[in-house]
């Protein structure tokens, strides 16, 4: 097997700096840095490249339909390790390794992914390599002392999203994705079973005269939507808005949107 050439002895030194693959075919470059031995980096490459298996789609088909003996690893400039990446950068700009017609960089960004976007048949091979039987959780169940941890683990102070706000340009977004998404007969089937029987936080409990007569008089009093729409009630409100009770509750207690307005009372009453 032709092997590949190597620019003037790098074995000798722990060089680190920005380094380029070239095909000699074409003249399309791979550009990286390494804040290591240089050497060491190529031969992970070279690695890569010989199984079958390198990151960058784009050199490995090149060095499957060239050949080895094709390429060219040679080190552009030597620098320190707080340079690297700027010096990689600078010269993938320079030679537009990002380009398909001028090399084989697949992101633009030196040191990262940012800017990199997989295709859709990428994406499906991935999704696909998770489903069933490939999912390394397939056929197993968190105990449920790991559960109890889990659900402990997210509680209070200790959930990321404790004592945030979301903007209300987030709010709308959220809002807006959910419009228009319907379940299907399952899916509502079973999340009306999980509330049922002893399934349901209120069952075997009864509810006082008070509380009754509280939510008979919120029931009674009119609500204004954002719009400047009024209702009698929010029963007729969720009727009107073929929506159910539930989303208009909420929508009066924590300010959620329901397809994409919010409620208030007329009154000024809160619902608590």
């Amino acid at each position: 097997m032709n092997r590949i050439k190597i620019r003037y002895n790098i074995f000798m030194d722990n060089k680190i700096g920005v380094y380029q693959i070239l095909n000699k075919v074409n003249g399309k470059k791979y550009i990286g840095s390494s804040s290591r031995c240089i050497h060491k980096r190529w031969q992970e490459h070279l690695f890569l490249l010989r199984n079958n298996k390198h990151h960058s789609q784009y050199l490995q088909n090149a060095w499957n339909k060239h050949g080895e003996s094709s390429f060219m690893f040679e080190i552009i400039e030597e620098t320190n390790i707080d340079l690297c990446i700027d010096r990689e950068q600078y010269y993938m700009d320079l030679y537009k390794s990002i380009d398909r017609n001028c090399g084989y960089n697949i992101a633009p960004t030196a040191g990262s992914n940012l800017g990199f976007k997989h295709s859709q048949r990428t994406k499906d091979k991935m999704s696909e390599m998770q489903q069933g039987k490939n999912n390394n959780r397939y056929g197993t169940k968190h105990s449920s002392s790991t559960i109890q941890k889990m659900s402990y683990a997210q509680k209070g102070d200790k959930n990321h999203s404790f004592g945030k706000t979301r903007p209300e340009n987030i709010k709308k977004k959220i809002s807006n994705s959910l419009m228009g998404i319907k379940r299907s007969e399952e899916t509502t089937q079973r999340m009306s079973n999980v509330k049922k029987g002893k399934n349901n936080p209120m069952y075997g409990k009864k509810q006082s005269v008070e509380h009754l007569i509280k939510r008979i008089k919120k029931l009674c009093k009119k609500i204004i939507r954002s719009d400047g729409k009024e209702f009698n009630s929010i029963k007729e409100a969720a009727v009107y808005m073929n929506c159910k009770y539930q989303s208009i509750s909420q929508s009066l207690r924590k300010g959620y949107r329901c397809h994409g307005y919010t409620f208030n009372y007329k009154q000024g009453v809160k619902d608590d």
